[in-house]
């Protein structure tokens, strides 16, 4: 199904990148919804309720690359058990850092620049396959800007309460 025959697609080097997209995923939505637990922001809370929804969407485009690119559905289980198993780690390591709000904001952050460099690979890589036309990459990309924009802003707003809270006054 290649559109230039002068290129071979390496699919294992492919897939791997993909379930790696997919466990970041994972470990992303579990990160929002433990700030969506903690939140007392109702403007907060909606935009992380609507992050969990996109990241949900944005992970059936790239499970569906995996099944189009993997014939074993077997392959495409032990590559979700993979992608749990790497979620369970990155969320440990979250969990050592303190503040966590600011942390897991960060990460989140992270994690959204990380997605826009996967939907420009996506992109790049319908040039010669495609496979990849079906993913949406300049919505997907106009989307993830917005995400690290509000996510970004999120985080600033949690430096003063998590670095420097007021001052508790003492019992007159």
């Amino acid at each position: 199904m290649s559109m230039q025959s002068n290129r071979v697609l390496h699919e294992d080097a492919l897939g791997t990148y993909l379930r790696e997209h997919v466990a970041a995923s994972h470990a992303a939505e579990d990160l929002a919804g433990r700030l969506i637990d903690r939140s007392e922001d109702p403007q907060a809370t909606e935009f992380l309720r609507r992050f969990v929804e996109e990241i949900r969407e944005e992970r059936t485009y790239l499970v569906e690359l995996l099944e189009a690119m993997e014939d074993d559905r077997g392959m495409i289980r032990k590559g979700i058990d993979v992608a749990t198993e790497i979620a369970g780690k990155a969320e440990r390591f979250v969990n050592l850092a303190l503040p966590a709000q600011v942390a897991e904001l960060e990460a989140l952050a992270i994690g959204i620049w990380g997605k826009r460099l996967l939907w420009g690979t996506l992109k790049k890589l319908a040039e010669v396959d495609e496979r990849f036309s079906v993913v949406p990459t300049d919505v997907l990309s106009d989307r993830a800007e917005r995400q690290e924009t509000e996510m970004l802003r999120l985080r600033q707003d949690a430096i003063l309460p998590s670095f420097a809270p007021p001052a508790t006054q003492p019992n007159a």
